[in-house]
């Protein structure tokens, strides 16, 4: 057995036994809506397909959905249209086979903006819905390096991100 194979081993048995994790990390796509509306275009689609097309599956663990309006309208509407932005982009996300991953959706309104909600430009990025994907890198790390206090909030509010992906104009950046 070659000293390769026995790292192999070792690293197998060490992650069965507890003590290595894998090391896991946060992959955000920001899909971006028109004003008032909640319909994924062509493209917008073509390119969520394209990201998790690119992804080992087995190595996501999960996916939160959140969505994010800018702030025209009340907030009684904004979060019935964020939840709507939502609802579509989990109908899409089902449509191509990812049904098990899907842990959280939350409406939030025009609660957390990214950018101002002046110009144009501010509120196009506002009017999103953020795909948060825990994916395990593959990589290994000692038990002790992997383990983390989590505060009593729910998972996408201790979300972050180690990847921000942007799809404007259905184009993956």
């Amino acid at each position: 057995m070659t000293i390769k194979h026995l790292i192999f081993v070792f690293c197998a048995l060490s992650a069965s036994h507890g003590l290595f994790a894998q090391k896991e990390k946060t992959i955000r796509v920001n899909v971006l809506f028109d004003t008032d509306k909640n319909e994924l275009k062509k493209k917008e689609k073509e390119a969520v397909n394209k990201c998790f097309d690119s992804l080992d599956m087995e190595r996501v663990k999960a996916v939160y959905l959140l969505g994010h309006t800018d702030a025209r309208g009340d907030s009684a509407y904004n979060i019935r249209l964020s939840n709507n932005r939502i609802n579509a982009v989990d109908a899409f996300l089902k449509s191509i086979g990812i049904v098990e991953q899907i842990q959280q959706k939350r409406g939030i309104g025009e609660n957390k903006p990214v950018a101002d909600n002046v110009s144009d430009m501010g509120m196009q990025k506002n009017r999103r819905v953020e795909i948060l994907i825990k994916y395990q890198t593959g990589e290994f790390v000692p038990l002790k390096d992997s383990m983390q206090t989590i505060p009593k909030k729910t998972a996408v509010d201790t979300c972050q991100s180690d990847t921000v992906m942007q799809i404007v104009n259905g184009i993956l950046f």
